[in-house]
């Protein structure tokens, strides 16, 4: 099996994140990891920049013949448009475009980094998702960010290659503290779990971990954290345990909500 990992968004915040939580892992775990940004020269004072695992790669989503997926295991979309179009290109099809690759190369994973309140199903009169959803697309539009997001998620779901997404809660730039702060994950198709605040760090070891995660394959999950209930607990072991795959969930196999938040 392969050991290479790929993160596509590499320069953005959670993207180096994912970068470090993969190098978190010893190399016989993670042998490499591709670092693909659109401008390779805009990475030059990351910490893990000059890594010996790390290669840093150009390539765009929206263009998707700059990008090769060849003997990866995993790929990591941390991408997100800024402005309409964009979001569209990047949110929406760039997401299916790379499930695309990602099928042609045989990944085993793709993990989404995706939003908290993003299925308008359930979500549709939420102030705040209205607010996230004109932010960065603007006013005066039919849909936007949190629309593209969504579609991007059903394309995904659709597309037969085999995926985590994942929807953290509010993010933050926090330093991640196990015996202060750990995971937790929900099927709610709702808001943000206990309103708690996920730090990108910790937001990135579980994406890591999703995609080590038989648990986790096929399965779209709210992520938010809590205190924990012991400083010994290994979250990472049993966080993933219990999530209902989505085909599971469409064919009302399990119509309950699964939570590993208190």
């Amino acid at each position: 099996m392969s050991t290479t990992f790929a993160v596509l968004g590499a320069r953005g915040g959670t993207g180096s994140h994912l970068v470090r939580a993969l190098l978190s892992h010893p190399a016989t775990t993670v042998t490499k990891v591709q670092a693909i940004v659109r401008n390779p020269n805009s990475i030059n004072e990351e910490d893990w920049s000059t890594d010996d695992r790390v290669e840093i790669i150009a390539g765009d989503v929206t263009e998707i013949s700059t990008l090769n997926f060849s003997n990866i295991d995993s790929v990591f979309f941390a991408c997100a448009g800024k402005g309409y179009e964009a979001a569209q290109r990047v949110d929406r099809d760039g997401v299916l475009a790379v499930a695309k690759k990602c099928q042609e190369n045989g990944v085993r994973r793709m993990v989404l980094v995706s939003s908290g309140l993003v299925d308008p199903s359930t979500n549709k009169w939420s102030f705040i998702r209205g607010i996230l959803n004109t932010i960065n697309t603007g006013l005066f539009h039919y849909k936007g960010m949190m629309d593209f997001k969504f579609e991007g998620e059903e394309l995904l779901r659709s597309s037969g290659q085999s995926y985590t997404i994942v929807r953290p809660g509010r993010l933050g730039d926090g330093v991640r503290d196990l015996k202060k702060s750990v995971p937790c994950c929900g099927q709610t198709n709702a808001g943000w779990l206990n309103g708690s605040v996920v730090n990108r760090e910790t937001l990135a070891h579980v994406c890591v971990d999703a995609a080590m995660s038989e648990h986790a394959a096929d399965v779209t999950f709210e992520l938010g954290t809590q205190a924990p209930d012991s400083e010994d607990v290994d979250y990472s072991a049993a966080i993933f345990l219990g999530l209902v795959t989505d085909s599971n969930r469409r064919n009302d196999v399990d119509s309950g909500v699964t939570t590993t938040c208190e």
